[in-house]
């Protein structure tokens, strides 16, 4: 009986030790997978270029898209929340300004009032100066960029069709046109994000699935501006009447010629949406997954 116990322990005393292998293996790989996760989550790295500096103006939003100036504050357009965030210029604390919006992404300033995009709406909502939030009569399907032309007409971009209709302010509020203002010359496709009106009446729009930047001169068709992007999103005019354009690919923020020259002033600002100038040297950039805005101040 003492010869069976006796050579029953080394095998036990074995078993033991591969258990506790195992165990130490199994401990160590979620801790393994873990890191991976958090290197995949970190926070992006902004660099400036050609002379810009980024820096962060806010951070732990949710969904940030729409950015513009409105009055002597910032307006944020928080798509997750459905809300409308307001900072003062310099940034800081900042507080609601409207909230009950369906998934709300671009908007434009008219008069002391507000016009956004609502794209699970499918609708252009009127924010007051109160925050009140009214609708547009008319449906869009799944409206994003907006612009108002120089004879005070509201032109908004359906982002599902690439078509871009056309409202007319009246006494009795906007009036939406029965036939569209602008279509893509081989019929209604996926893919418009953006756009913004040049001094000389050129119409500039971002093309997600071209990845380029179209544009409408005077009495002409849309065609190519001839630059190759990644996921191009938000168009904006400096003070001086240049062009900008952000990209989600790159998280870029980019200064564009008439003739198709790019010049990036800077890039890694995660899923760079739109982008809005405070003053000629002074760019806010929404990054719509990491939830922060990043300020670009130019040479």
């Amino acid at each position: 009986m003492l010869m069976k116990e006796m050579s029953i322990q080394p095998l036990l005393t074995n078993t033991i030790f591969a258990l506790s292998v195992a165990l130490l293996f199994l401990m160590a790989t979620p801790t393994f997978v873990m890191a991976q996760e958090t290197t995949k989550l970190e926070s992006p790295t902004p660099t400036g270029k050609n002379g810009a500096i980024v820096t962060a103006w806010a951070t732990g939003l949710k969904g940030p898209q729409g950015i513009l100036r409105h009055g002597d504050s910032v307006l944020v357009i928080e798509n997750t929340t459905g809300t409308i965030l307001r900072f003062p210029l310099q940034g800081g604390a900042s507080q609601k300004f409207a909230e009950g919006l369906k998934n709300p992404a671009f908007a434009l300033s008219y008069k002391d009032t507000l016009l956004v995009a609502e794209r699970t709406g499918n609708s252009v909502a009127h924010v007051s100066a109160q925050g009140e939030v009214t609708r547009l009569n008319g449906t869009i399907s799944d409206p994003l960029g907006m612009s108002l032309t120089a004879e005070g007409t509201l032109l908004v971009l359906s982002h599902r069709e690439s078509t871009i209709w056309c409202f007319r302010p009246s006494d009795n509020g906007w009036i939406m046109d029965s036939k569209p203002f602008a279509t893509p010359k081989g019929g209604t496709k996926y893919g418009w994000r953006d756009m913004a009106i040049g001094k000389d009446g050129s119409l500039y729009i971002t093309d997600e699935l071209s990845n380029t930047v179209l544009v409408r001169r005077p009495g002409a068709d849309f065609a190519p501006l001839g630059v190759v992007l990644s996921s191009p999103s938000g168009l904006t005019f400096s003070p001086d009447g240049v062009l900008y354009v952000t990209e989600e690919g790159t998280g870029r923020l980019s200064r564009l010629t008439t003739n198709g020259t790019v010049e990036v002033l800077a890039e890694g600002m995660g899923k760079a949406r739109e982008a809005v100038f405070l003053d000629p040297k002074t760019v806010l950039v929404t990054d719509r997954a990491g939830g922060n805005i990043w300020k670009v101040t130019l040479p």
